[in-house]
């Protein structure tokens, strides 16, 4: 299939470029300012976590999966939301949605960062996190909605109890399998209901532009 470029207005290289290139200028000087104003030796930051500290290579290895599935999703969002398709806003809003709650999840943002060293409290954070699902629930167009809704809503359901074990329960190992196990579901019911929206936007573009080239005599 032969897409026109052009009247999709895809100039996507800029952007890539630019993307990738401000992740990496952003690590060097993260690197720079946490070694020289902090004291952090830059092997801290740099090599793989396992080999810095010498625990077992299993380690936290289920946790990174649910990250991984997070940043999977939040790429193909914002992939997507390179073309001029019809839920760009809620696709992009996905992606940096997802992508942040895999930088919380791997860094502990909302424990160690914003709420021991900042003082903005852990339930803000989750406050932010259900208005702004609330919010991608409004503005997704209920026919594709239909085709996501259990996986969102399932998503939803499995993180929301996950918080409230982590909250009112204690550290068991019980409690521990249980609330990382509902986190790890939430991550793929939403990871899977952004993916099924952004293929079908995907889908529907594809779709137009065939008969836009090809119209029906």
């Amino acid at each position: 299939m032969n897409l026109d470029p052009e009247k999709m207005n895809r100039s996507p290289e800029k952007f890539i470029v630019l993307l990738f290139a401000t992740i990496v200028a952003l690590c060097a000087l993260v690197l720079f300012i946490a070694s020289t104003v902090f004291g952090v030796a830059p092997s801290v930051l740099l090599r793989d976590p396992a080999a810095e500290f010498s625990f077992p290579l299993y380690a936290g290895a289920i946790s990174s999966v649910g990250i991984g599935i997070l940043l999977i999703c939040s790429a193909i969002c914002l992939f997507t939301v390179l073309f001029q398709t019809t839920d760009r806003l809620v696709l992009m809003v996905a992606a940096v949605l997802t992508g942040w709650m895999a930088l919380d999840d791997a860094f502990l943002l909302h424990e160690r960062v914003f709420n021991d060293k900042i003082g903005i409290p852990e339930e803000v954070l989750a406050f932010i996190y259900g208005v702004t699902s609330i919010w991608l629930l409004v503005q997704t167009r209920p026919v594709r909605f239909n085709q996501m809704r259990p996986y969102f809503l399932g998503g939803l359901a499995c993180l929301g109890t996950s918080v409230i074990i982590d909250v009112v329960s204690g550290n068991s190992t019980a409690n521990v399998v249980l609330e990382d196990f509902l986190k790890l579901s939430g991550f793929a019911g939403l990871g899977t209901a952004f993916v099924i929206l952004a293929q079908q936007n995907l889908a529907a573009l594809i779709l137009k532009e065939t008969m836009d080239q090809h119209p029906t005599s």
